[in-house]
C-alpha cells in the first residue's frame, strides 16, 4: 500500500510567547508587528519568511500583519505593502496565489519607483555638494 504524502501541519492553537518585538503601527484597522522570525520558524512554522498576514496564516491573530525582524529596514515598506495588499484581496475572496501575484506586482512597482528616485538623487548630488562648498 503506497504511503500518503503528509501535509505540513500547523497546530490550531499556538502559543505566541516571545514572538512580538515591536508594533510598527496600524493601517486600515490592521496592526502591523515586527516579530521574531527565528522564533516563528522554530516554534510555529518553519517556512515563515519576510512576513505574513492573518488571511494567509491561521496562526497570525485576526487583524494582524507580521514582518520578520530579519527583513532589512530599507525593505520593510515593501514587505508591509505586499502583506496589506495580499490581505485586502484575500478578504475580498481572492485565492492566496492570485492575491500574492497581485501583491508582488505592487511591490515590484514600488521598488522600481524607489530605484528611479535613488538614481535621480544620486545624479543631483554632485551639484548639490558644490553649492555647499561655494
Amino acid at each position: 500500500m503506497p504511503k500518503k504524502k503528509q501535509k505540513k501541519r500547523i497546530k490550531r492553537k499556538v502559543k505566541l510567547k516571545n514572538i512580538y518585538r515591536v508594533k510598527i503601527g496600524r493601517k486600515n484597522g490592521i496592526d502591523i508587528w515586527v516579530v521574531d522570525g527565528m522564533n516563528v520558524r522554530r516554534e510555529i512554522y518553519a517556512d515563515f519568511v519576510y512576513g505574513g498576514n492573518d488571511k494567509r496564516y491561521k496562526f497570525i491573530p485576526k487583524g494582524e500583519v507580521w514582518i520578520d525582524d530579519q527583513v532589512d529596514a530599507s525593505e520593510i515598506k515593501f514587505t508591509i505593502a505586499h502583506e496589506l495588499k495580499e490581505r485586502e484581496l484575500m478578504s475580498k475572496g481572492m485565492s492566496y496565489l492570485d492575491a500574492h501575484e497581485q501583491a508582488l506586482k505592487l511591490e515590484l512597482k514600488m521598488r522600481r519607483r524607489a530605484e528611479r528616485e535613488r538614481l535621480m538623487k544620486e545624479q543631483n548630488t554632485p551639484s548639490q555638494l558644490l553649492k555647499i562648498v561655494d
